[in-house]
């Protein structure tokens, strides 16, 4: 149970910027043995204030929702990545996974609800920690031999290994979902599994092929390509 006293022993002492603090400072310190400060009115402080935002139906604080994690992603990816242009390149694999879970829903007639929703948000978080992990190693292995086609086959026979077996590990996990009796936990086991093997499926092909293309299989100046 959850008693003022108690509560008031979590603290060592309290403020507030009105004079009532001031008023009960004595009964405080009597009572509860505690120090009560006044903290001046007007001073600086960091604060941002947002305007409200209404929503008419559900539909419409998904959409503003998903807008604001597209932004999320747009402005901090490259800064994960270390690079703008293979920041870029790590959106495509990242945003495969929830296109095939909306492809999924729709071809099955499952209701797009906060359940299937939420499987979209949760995999973006693991398709991006393994689109990290990966260009960070193909960043390493680039730098050192200067070849497009080694990073990214040193990349994939490093990293490539422990995503496959978190992938399997992650898939078994939502797979048990499957025993229940619920069908929206149902619903979400089946997506999120599907969805994580997607996401291991775009880093595995899609990243490789964009990085290939995108640095245009070219090797870094002064560094020279080995002998065939």
């Amino acid at each position: 149970e959850i008693i003022f006293p108690g509560l008031f022993e979590l603290y060592r002492s309290f403020g507030g910027t009105s004079g009532t603090c001031l008023e009960l400072s004595a009964a405080f310190r009597a009572e509860h043995r505690k120090r009560v400060r006044r903290i001046p009115p007007h001073r600086p402080v960091l604060r941002a204030d947002f305007e409200d935002a209404l929503f008419a139906t559900g539909e419409e604080k998904l959409e503003a929702l998903l807008a604001e994690v597209a932004l999320a992603r747009k402005l901090l990816q490259p800064v994960l990545v270390g690079s703008l242009r293979r920041g870029l390149v790590s959106m495509v694999p990242n945003l495969l996974p929830v296109l095939a879970v909306l492809g999924v829903t729709g071809w099955l007639d499952v209701a797009l609800d906060s359940t299937t929703m939420m499987v979209g948000a949760m995999v973006i978080g693991i398709a991006v920690d393994d689109t990290i992990h990966f260009m960070h190693k193909f960043q390493r292995y680039f730098d050192e031999s200067g070849d497009v086609e080694s990073a990214i086959r040193e990349t994939l026979r490093t990293t490539g290994s422990a995503l496959l077996f978190t992938t399997l590990v992650l898939v078994a996990g939502f797979l048990v979902f499957e025993l229940a009796e619920m069908s929206n936990m149902r619903i979400f086991g089946g997506l999120s599994a599907m969805a994580t093997a997607v996401a291991f499926a775009a880093d595995l092909l899609v990243a490789p092929a964009l990085l290939s293309i995108v640095e245009g299989l070219r090797r870094r100046p002064g560094v020279v390509a080995p002998a065939a």
